[in-house]
C-alpha cells in the first residue's frame, strides 16, 4: 500500500485511516504538530504557520489517498457564512 505523505512532517503522523467505500487508506496527521514543525523553522508567527499548514497541506488534494488532518481538541463556532469555524483549545 502506497500512502501519500508530506516531506518533513513525519513527526506529525499519528495514524492510518481504515479503508472505506470509495476511499483508500491514508495517513492521519496531527494539525497542531504540523504547525509546531513549521514554527520550529523560526520564520513565522503562529497565525502565519497555521495559514501555511492549512493552505499548503490541508487544502491540497493530491490523490485518492489524500492525507487526513485531525485537531485533537476543538470547539465549534458558527461564523456568519454558516460554515463551521474551528477554534483550537489549548
Amino acid at each position: 500500500m502506497d500512502l501519500l505523505k508530506y516531506n518533513g512532517f513525519d513527526d506529525a503522523i499519528i495514524g492510518i485511516s481504515l479503508a472505506q467505500p470509495n476511499r483508500e487508506p491514508c495517513l492521519i496527521y496531527d494539525y497542531d504538530l504540523c504547525v509546531e514543525i513549521v514554527l520550529k523553522q523560526g520564520e513565522m508567527s503562529v497565525e502565519d504557520a497555521e495559514e501555511f499548514v492549512t493552505f499548503n497541506l490541508v487544502d491540497v488534494h493530491i490523490g485518492e489517498s489524500n492525507p487526513i488532518f485531525m485537531i485533537k481538541n476543538f470547539t465549534q463556532d458558527i461564523d456568519t457564512d454558516k460554515k463551521p469555524k474551528l477554534r483550537l483549545v489549548k
